[in-house]
């Protein structure tokens, strides 16, 4: 008789994250083909130097379920992970959007949750509806299983791009407004005595909309200038110019 599987050994304390550093996960976790036609579809880990999808974090490494033929489906299933001394607990990641002008990732993504079999559903992303083309990040509240010791899972669905990438995956407590410099672009030459600009992407990885900040530039630790922020959502970016 067959049984579902799950899992033992020692149970991962939060705050608790996985980037894949290198093309290698650091903590357990398994694929489980859930529909396929032909080449059976999975869960695998990439380095970056072989892809054209380079890491969120710099880092080399990523995880994607893969799948050649569409409606081919997977799931990813974590370790145990406790939320104990968690007051706002939130699952967050990454997933990259390979929407390029008429071209729409339409591929499917769903979170779900489990303390005990069977596991929840929690989330359902259409990943081309993401803001932006490249990584966007998601959040996934957990306090409804706050102090309890949970698993997830993710289920993508093939539907027009073969590859759904995810990135630093984090288990922590979810801040209200967290503001993050995640790009800063600034010419690699200039000539003497034209001025240039300098843009900051700014992302806000909290719940809420970030409004009424400023953002400051420095130049070899020296500060030199001052910017407004824009107003953003929740998993949102914008962009900061800086006029030099």
């Amino acid at each position: 008789m067959d049984t579902p599987l799950f899992p033992v050994g020692d149970t991962y304390e939060t705050p608790w994250r996985e980037s894949f550093d290198g093309g290698a996960a650091v903590s357990l976790f398994r694929s489980e083909t859930v529909k396929n036609y032909q080449v059976v579809p999975s869960w695998d880990v990439f380095n970056d130097t072989d892809s054209d999808v380079k890491a969120r974090d710099n880092d080399f490494g990523y995880m994607a379920m893969n799948g050649e033929h569409a409606d081919d489906c997977a799931r990813f299933y974590s370790g145990k992970v406790s939320l104990a001394g968690l007051s706002r607990p939130a699952l967050s990641f990454y997933v990259y959007n390979y929407t390029a002008g008429t071209s729409v990732d339409r591929n499917e993504l769903e979170v779900y949750v489990c303390v005990a079999p069977p596991f929840l559903f929690q989330k359902e992303i259409i990943v081309g509806e993401l803001p932006a083309k490249g990584w966007n990040k998601v959040i996934v509240p957990l306090d409804e299983f706050a102090g309890k010791t949970i698993q997830f899972a993710f289920q993508g669905t093939t539907k027009t791009h073969m590859a759904t990438p995810v990135d630093c995956i984090t288990i922590d407590n979810l801040a209200d407004v967290d503001l993050e410099a995640v790009e800063v672009n600034a010419p690699a030459t200039v000539s003497a005595g034209r001025g240039f600009n300098v843009v900051a992407k700014i992302e806000n990885g909290g719940s809420l909309k970030a409004d009424g900040y400023k953002v400051e530039l420095y130049r070899d630790n020296v500060l030199v200038g001052v910017e407004d922020g824009p107003a953003i959502e929740s998993c949102g970016i914008a962009e900061v110019v800086f006029n030099d």
